[in-house]
Order: C-alpha cells, then sequence, then structure tokens
C-alpha cells in the first residue's frame, strides 16, 4: 500500500456533489443572488441605503457602505450581475483553494474595501461637488483576476471563448482596458477607478500578504477554516517525525496545487516514505 493508496490521499467523496453551497466562493454568489433578488423585488430605496457615495466620509456613519456596496449590482441589468459572478467563479475557485477559505474571504472584503476607497477618492478629487454613487463587485472580481494572473501566468485561458492566451496577457489586457476606460467618456457610467482599485490590492496582496483585516481571524474562531482535508499519516511508527513532517507538507501542497506542482525532491521524499510505509507493513 502506497503513500497514493492511503484514503487522505484522494479526492473527497460526497458533499460537494450534492451541489450545496460549501465553498467559500459559492456562498459569496449565493448572498449576491440573493441580495439582488431583494433588490430586484423590493424598494429603491434598498439599493440607495446601501451603495456607496462619493462622499460617505462627510457622515463617516456610513463607513459601512464601503462594504455593503460590493454586494449590489444593476437590478435593471441582470448582465451585471451575471457576468461579475461568471468571472468571480471562473478565478476564484483555485484562489480559495490555494489561500484556504478563512484568507480567501479576508482577501475579498479586502479587495471591495480597497476598490471602494480608490473610486471614491478619485471621483471626489476629478469631479468635486457632483453627486455619485457605485454599486458592484467589480472591483473585488477585478482584485481576483489580477491576483490569478499573478499567481498563475502561464496558465491558459479562452479570451472572448475562442482565443488561447496566458493568464498575464489577460491580467495585462484588463488593466489597460480599465485603464483606457477610466480616461474616456465611459467613466461616469462605470466605476473603472473601483476596478483599478482592486487590480492595485490583487497586486498588493500578492507581493506582500497585506491583508488588514487578518486580525479578524483572531476573534472566537467564527471565521469559516480553510477548506482543507486532515493529513495526518495515522502511522507514526512507520515514518520518523521529520520525514512524516514533510510528507504531510507535500500533500498539503498536491491537495492545494496539484501534483504537477510538485519538485523532483518533493517526489523522492514520497517514495521515499512509501517504501517505508509498505516495509512496516510486513
Amino acid at each position: 500500500m502506497g503513500i497514493y493508496d492511503r484514503d487522505y490521499a484522494r479526492e473527497p467523496e460526497g458533499g460537494a456533489q450534492l451541489g450545496l453551497p460549501v465553498s467559500m466562493v459559492n456562498r459569496i454568489i449565493l448572498v449576491n443572488v440573493v441580495v439582488y433578488l431583494v433588490q430586484y423585488l423590493g424598494s429603491p430605496a434598498f439599493t440607495n441605503a446601501l451603495l456607496l457615495k462619493a462622499d460617505w466620509f462627510r457622515q463617516p456613519w456610513q463607513a459601512y457602505q464601503l462594504v455593503t456596496y460590493g454586494f449590489l449590482h444593476d437590478p435593471g441589468n441582470v448582465m451585471h450581475i451575471l457576468g461579475n459572478m461568471f468571472v468571480f467563479w471562473m478565478f476564484g475557485r483555485d484562489l480559495e483553494n490555494r489561500l484556504g477559505s478563512r484568507e480567501f474571504l479576508l482577501f475579498y472584503f479586502a479587495s471591495i474595501i480597497f476598490s471602494g476607497l480608490v473610486w471614491s477618492a478619485a471621483t471626489t478629487l476629478m469631479s468635486p461637488g457632483i453627486p455619485a454613487g457605485v454599486l458592484g463587485a467589480s472591483g473585488a472580481v477585478t482584485a481576483c483576476v489580477i491576483l490569478y494572473a499573478l499567481t498563475y501566468p502561464r496558465r491558459t485561458v479562452l479570451l472572448y471563448f475562442a482565443i488561447p492566451i496566458p493568464m498575464w496577457l489577460l491580467g495585462v489586457i484588463w488593466v489597460l482596458g480599465d485603464m483606457s476606460g477610466f480616461t474616456g467618456k465611459s467613466a461616469d457610467e462605470i466605476a473603472f477607478g473601483a476596478h483599478l482599485g482592486g487590480a492595485t490590492y490583487g497586486a498588493i496582496y500578492h507581493f506582500t500578504r497585506f491583508l488588514p483585516l487578518r486580525w479578524l481571524t483572531q476573534i472566537g474562531g467564527k471565521l469559516p477554516r480553510p477548506s482543507r482535508p486532515s493529513l495526518r499519516v495515522h502511522d507514526p511508527d512507520d515514518l520518523g517525525d521529520n520525514l512524516q513532517d514533510e510528507v504531510d507538507r507535500i500533500l498539503a501542497k498536491i491537495n492545494s496545487e496539484g501534483q504537477e506542482s510538485l519538485t523532483r525532491g518533493e517526489r523522492r521524499t514520497l517514495e521515499q516514505a512509501s517504501r517505508k510505509y509498505r516495509e512496516g507493513r510486513r
């Protein structure tokens, strides 16, 4: 019986097959959909109370809008939420697997807040005195796209579902498009400032792991823990402590990044552990 034959090294079964929103990505999408239905069926006052206003800082008690606007979408344009949630689902799943559910959730909230701050600052400076408001998850979604492009730059994606390009190129095209829109005539209709804020935070997080909301993980342990299976080996007599720890680390890496991410040394370590395991079973 080798390392890859053990139960903890296999793909988990059940649970996710039921189609339940068990991942953080699916939960965030579900919240967005529910809020959209409330917007669509309810009063415009609901949307107006929760969208982010450019001059929110003049009434600091409205700072909650820096979060709530990111879960609103245009009730008169269903493509707004469909487009955002589809892109988020495409790139968010791998990021959640890599970061863990808790870290990914905090990254998503930090992206919303950072994008809102950049948009409100840019709008106030460029269009002072003009009432403005913004809603939508586009800033946070852009942060996910840029983080994905920096994390997996050589992965191939289909531009317009037809043209294969490397992920890093999609990231460049995405940012250039937002920069062009920010200085163009459509800047008043689409919050390109929020998009650029999200792109900036995605890059900041990638290079520094700066996450201002990380302190929340210390509060009561109420946030969901990373979606990683337990990877402890249950036969400590078969493997030395150092090798045991290294096997656990490698298996965790396989779970988050796949077997193709392993180095030659890590593959040799698994082979060595597998041999020791088999010898101990004889």
